[in-house]
């Protein structure tokens, strides 16, 4: 059996800084466990960015990243997402995902193994860009004010 965690920035400017953390493990069985977490740090604020100081509206903002992943695969409903392509979802909309990070204009949403797919699948990144957050009306004043930082 092994375990490792390796820590990688993915992105370090004067606003942002994210953290990515690859973990893997293998206790036996058919074959070993990985997932990723992700931290978005906010250098001017200090703070580590949670996804309520992005979006004012979770319910919407699901409606939101399911739309992103149907286009992500190329189906039109939740019915061709599991018969097509083999997801696992039992909800009319996806799950928010545990683990996202900022990405210029978008949220990343990041599905580990077994989550709503399989394991072969892996990681399922769903990104959802700022302006679908801002013609929903869920995009936070926080969340403008860090785009404004970027487009000054």
């Amino acid at each position: 059996s092994y375990s490792d965690v390796q820590l990688t920035p993915m992105k370090i400017d004067k606003n942002l800084c994210v953290f990515h953390f690859a973990k893997d493990n293998y206790m036996g069985g058919a074959h070993g466990m990985f997932w990723n977490e992700y931290v978005t740090y906010d250098v001017v604020k200090d703070k580590v960015v949670q996804l309520t100081d992005l979006v004012t509206d979770t319910i919407k903002l699901r409606k939101v990243v399911t739309q992103a992943l149907f286009e992500l695969e190329g189906v039109d409903s939740m019915q061709q997402l599991i018969e097509e392509k083999g997801f696992f979802i039992d909800t009319p909309t996806v799950p928010l995902a545990r683990q996202f990070y900022v990405d210029g204009f978008s949220i990343h949403f990041v599905y580990a193994p077994y989550e709503i797919a399989s394991y072969a699948r892996g990681d399922v990144d769903v990104e959802v860009e700022y302006y679908r957050l801002d013609q929903e009306n869920i995009a936070s004043s926080y969340l403008n004010e860090l785009v404004e930082r970027y487009t000054r």
